[in-house]
């Protein structure tokens, strides 16, 4: 379409304005599905298309229903990740991602990030340290295989540790 051609532009602004309303529509239904981070990720998408008020005002009036549904969908991972203890890590870095999109949205959420980035820190070192446990007790038993996949496990968590050169040494005996 030629900018130039002053129908052609409001067609693509019409055009626009439909999508940007239809994503609103899918990101409703992506919260209820409990799908935070889709659901964010449209709310954002129409804002970048909205040219018209009525649809600016119908993707504000979406974004805070949509970000309390991802505040509770985050809040829920938090607690089933410290609920899980050693099985914990996918749903406190589930928790981080969405709460690290809230936060895009509205920055006063930045709290509850950095309590769950704490918390997903926490989780990481503690299983580092019990995976690395595990390895030596292996180790002692000269399970050099166990050892190593152990210790290959706590430095997918924690690269560059001390469980690296362990891992190393195990896979050459």
């Amino acid at each position: 379409l030629d900018d130039g051609n002053t129908e052609a532009r409001a067609l693509r602004g019409k055009v626009k304005n439909a999508w940007a309303l239809d994503l609103v529509q899918k990101a409703r239904s992506a919260s209820a599905r409990s799908a935070a981070v889709d659901a964010l990720d449209l709310i954002v998408r129409a804002r970048s298309l909205a040219t018209e008020q009525v649809v600016i005002d119908e993707v504000t009036n979406a974004q805070p229903e949509t970000l309390r549904l991802a505040v509770i969908e985050a809040d829920g991972c938090r607690s089933r990740g410290l609920s899980a203890a050693r099985a914990g890590g996918p749903d406190l870095r589930r928790a981080v991602q969405i709460l690290g999109k809230v936060t895009e949205l509205d920055g006063s959420r930045q709290p509850l990030l950095t309590e769950a980035k704490g918390e997903l820190e926490k989780w990481t070192g503690t299983e580092y340290e019990f995976l690395v446990r595990e390895g030596a007790e292996l180790q002692t038993a000269q399970n050099w295989r166990g050892a190593s996949d152990k210790y290959a496990a706590a430095d997918s968590l924690r690269t560059g540790g001390r469980a690296q050169a362990l891992d190393r040494y195990c896979r050459l005996m």
